[in-house]
């Protein structure tokens, strides 16, 4: 997977609200939507599919998709 940050910072009101690699920060689905903030789309499809692993890019959701579906990535 293509990782282009190995730290994501979330701030509000000039303060550090969050704070780690893009798998700690992007699980926290519903603390950064409290913020305003959205995932990735691929994050979200994976999510709304009941896939519990962080998925943060479309090749990811693409191999988590084949393993629900019970195929060979």
């Amino acid at each position: 997977a293509l990782t282009l940050s190995d730290t994501v910072v979330v701030m509000d009101g000039g303060r550090v609200v969050m704070q780690g690699t893009p798998k700690e920060v992007f699980s926290n689905v519903e603390k950064l939507r409290s913020y305003g903030l959205d995932v990735p789309q691929s994050t979200e499809l994976c999510r709304n599919l009941g896939i519990k692993e962080c998925v943060l890019d479309i090749d990811e959701c693409v191999d988590e998709i084949c393993r629900l579906a019970g195929g060979a990535v």
